[in-house]
């Protein structure tokens, strides 16, 4: 059962990320930052490989063919995650991560043939009926409180987000399967990193941003990169089902990103928001127990 501990730590570690990431953002190009997290988390990897000594794996024709599909996307879906820490609120739009696993239930069923039991999606929609109370404020009703997540542009974001990664993280099982945990998450960064770099220029990122004088706080993101990755990893490699694991992940997460909204950022309302997630972490419960 250690996947359930890796895939809560990754939550917290990519929490962290995203905290220091939007710190980071207050006076540099959100794309510099993404860029530089996957860019950085290179020498991490090749270090821990290096470490483990693990065999090379062979490498078929069709896992290129899910790696840059995978990658494409993500690097969609991590631009406007960066763009929407950037002008959110984290103990808010973070949180909205959580309906991820909710996408799963149809994606990982097309793309791996992956099906949950019920009493493992009734757990997941504990932990989303916790997502919905994060938006609950006094004298809001649910009709208000859905319009809510489309009306801030930061949700708006996230939302888009939660979806594109409930791809992607069936991508990932499917290059996990061809080469192993261990390279995958090398091979990945590596390729975000380089072609990522087009799109910075097209969209007019300073490079003085990235490799400048300010910019190698940058760095630290690697670390933090690796790590969220490779745990995510490993659990997705033995876990029964990756939706399991992106929900564990998304509990992390949103602890992480209530406690970093309050205590770094003066995010205030937090009431409702924390009522979200004691149903969020009775999901997580559930889920952990039926598994």
């Amino acid at each position: 059962m250690s996947w359930l501990w890796l895939g809560f730590a990754c939550g917290a570690l990519i929490g962290a990320q995203g905290a220091f990431a939007k710190r980071l953002m207050a006076d540099r190009h959100y794309m510099a930052v993404a860029w530089a997290a996957h860019a950085a988390s290179a020498p991490v990897f090749a270090l821990y490989l290096w470490v483990i000594d693990e065999p090379s794996p062979a490498l078929r024709p069709i896992f290129a063919v899910y790696l840059f599909s995978g990658v494409g996307l993500l690097m969609i879906a991590t631009t406007l995650y960066f763009k929407a820490l950037q002008v959110g609120e984290l103990s808010r739009d973070v949180p909205l991560l959580s309906l991820t696993p909710i996408f799963m239930l149809l994606t990982s069923r097309v793309m791996v043939n992956q099906t949950l039991t019920l009493a493992g999606a009734a757990a997941i929609l504990v932990a989303v009926f916790g997502c919905v109370l994060l938006q609950k404020q006094p004298g809001r009703g649910l009709r208000e409180m859905v319009a809510a997540l489309w009306r801030e542009r930061g949700s708006r974001l996230m939302l888009v987000v939660a979806f594109i990664w409930s791809i992607t993280a069936n991508f990932d099982k499917l290059c996990i399967d061809e080469v192993g945990p261990s390279y995958y998450p090398l091979f990945a960064n590596l390729a975000f990193a380089v072609l990522y770099l087009p799109v910075l220029k097209l969209f007019g990122v300073r490079w003085r941003e990235v490799v400048g004088f300010r910019a190698w706080p940058l760095a630290l993101l690697g670390p933090l990169q690796a790590a969220a990755a490779l745990t995510q990893m490993q659990a997705v490699a033995v876990a029964p089902h990756v939706a399991y694991v992106i929900t564990l992940k998304r509990g992390g997460l949103l602890l992480f990103g209530l406690f970093a909204g309050a205590a770094f950022f003066g995010e205030r309302r937090l009431g409702w928001r924390a009522v979200g997630a004691a149903w969020i972490v009775a999901g997580l419960g559930l889920l952990a127990t039926l598994a």
